[in-house]
């Protein structure tokens, strides 16, 4: 029992990203997560069609305050903490490594996730100064428990200095290596995102 019942006491929310740890002082107000579908419905003359992908990618989004914060010490760490994943360490377009990790001890569910275009939005209140709210929003990436084979895919299509380097030719190697990436014609990245995901 997670919820707070008169005898058991609330549990709260962490986020954690590489070694780092943010512990929500006081629980988020408002937890809303919201899992789409990849659906499609089209009705023809004589029949509905109906193209079901299973579920589209998931999103958490948290608001509350910090509780009073009178030196803002509270905020302040939710700041640099967010800070630390989302400006500190420049992506260039890649995948996140690692990616945040969003632990919702209240409900049971941990799930890896990383920022939600939104992203963060911090409000004060003139009329209650000493509190800061803010709402944030992620999408979800996986659960806890899912194995982690995006970062391997990511990184043979990344590396500049890739085992196989030397396969291929000249022209080849050069449209893909020397920029960072895998040419879609080259070898290295092809065969190793197909042996990871035939071992599936």
């Amino acid at each position: 029992m997670t919820q707070a019942d008169g005898t058991h006491s609330l549990k709260r929310m962490r986020l954690s990203y590489n070694g780092a740890n943010y512990d929500f002082r006081v629980n988020p107000e408002n937890y809303e997560k919201t899992i789409p579908q990849r659906v499609s419905v089209t009705r023809t003359q004589s029949a509905t069609v109906v193209e079901d992908f299973n579920n589209d990618v998931a999103v958490i989004t948290i608001s509350g305050t910090t509780g009073n914060d009178k030196n803002q010490t509270a905020i302040n760490g939710m700041k640099s903490f967010l800070d630390g994943f989302n400006r500190k360490s420049p992506r260039y377009g890649q995948t996140p490594k690692p990616y945040m990790i969003f632990y919702n001890f209240t409900d049971g569910e941990y799930n890896y996730v990383t920022m939600h275009s939104d992203g963060v939005t911090y409000t004060r209140d003139v009329n209650n100064p000493l509190v800061s709210q803010y709402k944030i929003s992620f999408y979800v990436i996986g659960d806890l428990s899912d194995a982690d084979i995006d970062s391997t895919i990511t990184n043979a299509e990344t590396t500049t200095s890739d085992s196989n380097k030397g396969s291929g030719s000249t022209s080849l190697r050069s449209a893909g290596y020397s920029s960072g990436t895998v040419s879609s014609d080259s070898q290295a990245g092809t065969n190793r995102a197909s042996t990871i995901i035939g071992a599936r």
